[in-house]
């Protein structure tokens, strides 16, 4: 197990302690995923070098329901012998209130636990505050502790309570012997003090989304100089295990989308010897003629092997109770043949969840239209990935919404295409990951490693792009500047295409300005070849 050692301070005389944390883990509902393999991997590796304590520190769960809930519980029973834990709520475990108290049943544990000269105390802050009754358990289980080394855990760390819950707890440190404070929520490392007392947050172990480094068990020890911690760092999260013929296939696989600027795309991907790339077909720049089919054949001369065209989207005409958007989907199609695209990246049709669903108004003339059309590439070989979508701000999550925001809406629609196209025609998801990532509520349902293990056997290509808040709306098709987050981290999409969960197809980075993407494809392709 690698990992960092920092010093936490809070020197104590008492007795040493190791306590591992293990935080925002984020299990899914649906089985065998990144943060279910995490999570294996971090009880198999406490049980073969056991601390005195593991201390679950919030958000076990995606969703708060009742089947993720009894898959942790199930996993930490199986695996989690040999040591002594502690479990505390976080919000996501809240966010079903039907499914709460059976959540509940399944996190039970003690408030409290303690050994020779230190003790470990529970704050409950799942609701995102305090409540009387948490409060109450917390100084009880202090004041029961005459001297020695007591820490505090909590998920939401103390910077984010409310006001009033920040001075009762400034209080409790003032008055009883704590002498470390723990906290998650962030999903990052960070430290700090709380009057006298460290306070130190951990990125935890979800691979979907520690930020700053791979996902990891934090580790705190106190010995003889004080508090230390060091990171036990999910191994499979990280290329840098991979071999070198491993490492060099995955970056010859990464590409770039050329986004609205075909030509200089092309050109910039001739330059760096990239050999995947993508034109959006209703770029101005890919109706350039002479000029793209010259800088295609320069891109190709330079090593260049896998062409997608991103075609245009069609919608439903509820009015015209016709497919909206043909004129402009033909010529696409005629730039795929001229161009000799290995692959079309298709938007899933632009109808409502009825209209699409068995017998809806929509579903029957997008495949007739759909199957007529693709027929003539698919017998070229042209590879077919229907592309999932997102909700937008606001947008209700019930049968009215837009068609293919989940993983079994994606998968019904490419079974369909499969159905109407020829036996031989390959066709499947093309997989964005920033768009199953900034998808509303539906996000929370269907983390990214959620669509990793429901869509991934049948994956055509990525789209890959980080998801910015920038304080005013969560936006698509922004710059990675790191592996590790925010708002998304690739540990997962490595772990699951390590582990063959996800097939290797061709990946672009689909980033929306182009004086970022370039060098944000270096830096990734350079992480990525780094031993």
């Amino acid at each position: 197990m690698s990992g960092r050692r920092v010093p936490a301070s809070g020197k104590s005389d008492g007795m040493s302690i190791t306590i591992a944390i293990i935080a925002d883990v984020h299990l899914p509902d649906v089985g065998g995923t990144a943060q279910e393999a995490a999570l294996v991997w971090a009880l198999d590796s406490l049980a073969r070098q056991p601390p005195d304590l593991v201390v679950f520190a919030g958000d076990m769960t995606a969703a708060g329901t009742s089947g993720s809930a009894r898959r942790f519980r199930d996993i930490v029973d199986r695996y989690g012998r040999g040591f002594r834990h502690l479990i505390t709520p976080g919000n996501s475990d809240r966010r079903k209130p039907s499914d709460w108290p059976d959540v509940q049943r399944c996190l039970a544990s003690a408030g409290s636990a303690n050994g020779p000269g230190w003790a470990v105390v529970l704050l409950d802050t799942s609701t995102g505050q305090t409540t009387e009754a948490g409060r109450r358990d917390v100084v009880r289980s202090l004041g029961s502790e005459s001297g020695g080394n007591v820490v505090l855990v909590t998920h939401v760390p103390p910077e984010q309570l409310p006001a009033a819950d920040r001075e009762w707890l400034g209080a409790v440190v003032k008055v009883h012997p704590i002498r470390l404070l723990i906290g998650a929520h962030h999903h990052r490392d960070a430290a700090g003090c709380l009057h006298a007392t460290p306070v130190h947050l951990v990125r935890g172990l979800d691979p979907d989304k520690a930020v700053g480094g791979p996902p990891s068990v934090t580790v705190f020890e106190d010995g003889a100089n004080g508090w230390e911690r060091r990171d036990w760092v999910f191994p499979h999260g990280i290329p840098q295990r991979w071999s070198e013929t491993d490492r060099r296939g995955f970056v010859d696989l990464l590409g770039f989308s050329c986004m609205q600027e075909t030509l200089l795309g092309l050109e910039e991907a001739r330059r760096r010897q990239i050999r995947v790339v993508e034109l959006r077909a209703d770029d101005a720049g890919t109706r350039s003629g002479a000029a793209v089919a010259e800088a295609l054949a320069a891109w190709r001369q330079a090593g260049g092997a896998h062409l997608s065209i991103h075609m245009p989207n069609l919608r439903w005409d509820r009015t015209q109770h016709a497919v909206q958007g043909v004129e402009g989907w033909r010529r696409a199609l005629d730039l795929a043949l001229v161009s000799e695209a290995s692959a079309l990246t298709i938007h899933v049709p632009g109808a409502s969840v009825r209209e699409m669903r068995a017998g809806g108004a929509a579903r029957e003339p997008f495949a007739a239209f759909l199957a007529e059309s693709l027929r003539v590439v698919a017998e070229k070989g042209m590879t077919i990935g229907f592309e999932n979508m997102h909700a937008a701000p606001g947008e209700s999550l019930d049968e009215n919404r837009s068609f293919g925001f989940t993983p079994a809406e994606c998968l019904d629609w490419v079974q369909c295409m499969r159905e109407r196209l020829p036996a031989a025609a390959r066709v499947g998801v093309h997989l964005d990951i920033g768009h199953a990532r900034n998808n509303g509520l539906l996000a929370t349902d269907f983390p990214l490693g959620s669509w990793y293990a429901l869509v991934g056997a049948t994956v055509t290509g990525y789209h890959l792009h980080q998801v910015v808040n920038d304080g005013t709306a969560v936006r698509n098709h922004r710059a990675f500047h790191g592996l590790h987050g925010p708002l998304i981290s690739l540990s997962s999409f490595l772990w699951a295409w390590e582990a063959g969960q996800l097939r290797r197809a061709p990946m672009c980075l689909e980033i929306r300005a182009p004086e970022t993407g370039w060098p944000a494809y270096e830096h990734l392709a350079a992480q990525i070849l780094t031993r």
